[in-house]
C-alpha cells in the first residue's frame, strides 16, 4: 500500500482507539457517577431523616409537656370547684333554704365537676344541697 493507504490506517487505529477509550471511560464512569450520585442523594435523605426525627423528637417533648400541664390544670380545677362547693355547704348547713342564683352557681360548678371525672364526697353535698328550698 503505499503512503496514502499507511496513513488511513494509522488514522483508523487512532480513531478506533478513541473510540474504545470513550466507550470504556463510559461503562466505567457512567456506573461510578450513578453511585456516587446515589450515594450524595442517600446522604441528603438521612440527614433529612435524622433532621425530621430531631423535630419530631422537640414535637413530642412539648406535646409530653403540653399533657402534663393540662393534667395538672385539671387537678387544680378539680380542687377548686370541689372547695367551693364545700364552701357553699358549710354555708348553708343549717338553712333550709338556698338562694337561686347560688343553686344556679351550684348546678354549673357541679356540672364542670362531672365533666373533669370528679368523683368524691361532693355528690353527697350536691344532693343535700339540691334538697333545700329555692328562694330569691
Amino acid at each position: 500500500m503505499g503512503a496514502l493507504g499507511d496513513s488511513i490506517i494509522e488514522y483508523s487505529k487512532v480513531v478506533s482507539s478513541i473510540l474504545t477509550l470513550i466507550t470504556f471511560v463510559g461503562f466505567v464512569i457512567k456506573p461510578i457517577r450513578k453511585k456516587i450520585v446515589n450515594w450524595i442523594r442517600n446522604s441528603a435523605d438521612s440527614k433529612m431523616i435524622i433532621e425530621n426525627a430531631q423535630q419530631l423528637k422537640e414535637i413530642n417533648e412539648k406535646m409530653t409537656s403540653l399533657v402534663n400541664e393540662s393534667e395538672a390544670s385539671k387537678a387544680n380545677d378539680l380542687c377548686m370547684i370541689r372547695h367551693a362547693i364545700t364552701e357553699m355547704y358549710y354555708e348553708h348547713i343549717g338553712d333550709d333554704t338556698m338562694r337561686a342564683r347560688e343553686k344556679e352557681d351550684l348546678e354549673s360548678l357541679y356540672e364542670r365537676y362531672e365533666k373533669l371525672g370528679g368523683n368524691s364526697y361532693v355528690r353527697q353535698i350536691v344532693k343535700e344541697l339540691r334538697e333545700k328550698t329555692t328562694v330569691e
